[in-house]
């Protein structure tokens, strides 16, 4: 099967509610050459973050994981089989060359489609997946996929709903004899609080103290943060409160209320997939590391 094929919903910009059917190598490959200028002027404007929401909302758009009545779940037509991932400037702020992202991802077989975002930091692929009745699951095992080799997801891509606009990369990577992914992270039961064992207590505690003497501040990033939240709190549940206060407390912006606000919604939220050794991965990723 040729995936480019695939059907899927289109829309002339972020702000239409009715979409028309189209295929997937249509939205991607056929030139149009009004989008390429708004691209162009996005990528130009690229500090005005005001200019840039405008301009990219009028661009088109399409639900890449398949056909709608309207753009919510319970209106899903058919699934496409397919996924489309984001990895932004954001989440991701040692990535610089975007061009050697995508040429490292051509490495891939299951990436179909790989392209530079309309912002130009960032990059978008599509992924064709066995199991269109298991979405979620399959993003989630992508999502792990990609944080074990050091790169963040954007999570929203994990909505079947998720808009995908339109981007302009004169070298996309294409590959129509793409593998369908066959991985599915299932869900876990929740975890009762518990302390971590003593070899990985001593680790952690090493590290927070290495980051209180050096003031190093690792949470710049708010993805960085975010997930560190959840890393602690998947080790250490409520017990971990204290520990997030002390690696939060270097950040310019810190703020006691916010911290402890953060901190319960990643113990109310999914943090299965999170371990602790996120913590140490981002720590490394700011030059703390130990011995």
């Amino acid at each position: 099967m040729n995936y480019l094929d695939s059907t899927i919903s289109v829309f002339n910009s972020a702000n239409s509610t009715a979409g028309k059917t189209d295929t997937l190598r249509n939205f991607l490959l056929k030139e149009d050459s009004r989008t390429e200028q708004t691209i162009k002027r996005i990528r130009e404007n690229a500090g005005d973050k005001q200019r840039v929401s405008e301009l990219k909302k009028s661009l088109p758009c399409a639900t890449i994981s398949g056909t709608f009545r309207q753009r919510r779940n319970s209106d899903l037509i058919q699934h496409s089989g397919l996924i489309a991932i984001d990895i932004d400037a954001r989440e991701n702020p040692l990535i610089e060359d975007w061009e050697l992202l995508k040429e490292d991802l051509s490495g891939c077989p299951n990436i179909l489609y790989a392209g530079i975002s309309c912002s130009g930091k960032g990059l978008f692929a599509i992924i064709p997946i066995t199991h269109a009745d298991k979405h979620e699951q399959q993003f989630d095992a992508l999502f792990k996929l990609f944080e074990e080799s050091g790169i963040s997801l954007d999570k929203s891509c994990r909505d079947i709903t998720r808009l995908r606009f339109k981007s302009y990369d004169p070298k996309p990577y294409v590959n129509e004899n793409a593998e369908p992914f066959n991985g599915v992270l299932r869900p876990q039961r929740k975890k009762q609080s518990k302390l971590p064992t003593s070899v990985n207590n001593s680790r952690i505690e090493a590290l927070v103290s290495l980051i209180d003497r050096t003031k190093a501040d690792i949470t710049a990033e708010y993805g960085d943060w975010v997930r560190i939240g959840y890393a602690i709190a998947t080790e250490y549940g409520e017990d971990g409160r204290k520990i997030f206060h002390q690696v939060s407390r270097n950040n310019l912006d810190y703020d006691e209320d916010q911290c402890d606000k953060q901190f319960t919604e990643c113990l109310n939220g999914n943090r299965e997939k999170v371990s602790i050794n996120t913590l140490f991965q981002i720590a490394k990723q700011y030059g703390v590391t130990l011995n």
